[in-house]
């Protein structure tokens, strides 16, 4: 089991940069990769250090590796690294493009956060030890997310290139109606809400404001914009791994029983 030392507040220039380089294999996911209508095509999955898109039909896929801070190119044979360092983004799509053997890829239309490299600035190499930081906490993140994706009504474990989150969602009506009743457990490594990182476990759709939330062991509830439950990196403290098991375990099990009380919670 992972234990991250360091806050990911400390380091969000490095959690920007990881953020906006991972629009590189999320872009090669979205132009070779199957579609499919909830774009899960374009997520990506934590693996060897870092996070890689999923094969497309010849076999081909595109990695962004945390420790050299490069993207991969894996063509099945020899693979190809391009260093980040120096490049702006559209410089990196474009020699990824290259040695993906296409004409170009296409950044995502989503929103990112705020940054430099938004503007068409250079990325910079983060510190070897905050890049270190932020593996030890995908690697968290799919290591306490194995339960909930071992569900047999929720989804694979996914990194989505829009909020930079790793999720599962939990089906209990079959997906595509907009009234589809889920549940989504994820980490998110920080937003405008919650800068230090947080766990969430939300609910779709959300309880009518009338409905009184029980009281939470772990975490608090979120209730402006969506409603969920919400431990902070900062309430995790260095226990990280007990207390998101705990928060986890403990707080699917309620969310499962808000939105339908004759459900399984197990």
């Amino acid at each position: 089991m992972t234990n991250p030392s360091v806050q990911p507040k400390r380091a969000d220039p490095t959690r920007l940069a990881l953020h906006y380089a991972s629009q590189i294999p999320a872009a090669f996911a979205a132009a070779r990769v199957p579609a499919v209508d909830d774009f899960s095509h374009t997520t990506l999955t934590w693996e060897n250090g870092g996070l890689w898109s999923a094969r497309s039909a010849v076999g081909r896929r595109v990695g962004l590796v945390f420790d050299t801070f490069s993207i991969i190119v894996d063509t099945g044979g020899a693979p190809v690294r391009i260093a980040l360092k120096g490049l702006t983004l559209y410089e990196a799509l474009a020699q990824t493009a290259d040695a993906c053997g296409l004409e170009a890829l296409l950044q995502l239309s989503h929103d990112l956060p705020a940054s430099p490299l938004g503007l068409g600035g250079a990325f910079r190499a983060p510190p070897p030890v905050l890049r270190g930081v932020w593996a030890s906490w995908f690697a968290h993140a799919f290591t306490q997310l194995e339960p909930v994706a071992a569900r047999p009504d929720a989804t694979p474990i996914r990194v989505w290139p829009h909020h930079f989150d790793t999720a599962s969602l939990i089906q209990i009506d079959p997906p595509g109606r907009e009234d589809a009743r889920s549940v989504g457990v994820g980490f998110s490594p920080g937003d405008s809400d919650y800068p230090d990182g947080y766990w969430y476990v939300n609910l779709w759709p959300a309880p009518d404001a009338a409905v009184e939330l029980p009281a939470l062991t772990l975490g608090n509830w979120h209730t402006e914009g969506w409603t969920g439950a919400v431990l902070t990196v900062r309430e995790m403290g260095a226990a990280a791994d007990a207390r998101a098991e705990a928060f986890l375990r403990g707080t699917v099990a309620t969310a499962l029983r808000l939105i339908n009380p004759r459900i399984d919670a197990d």
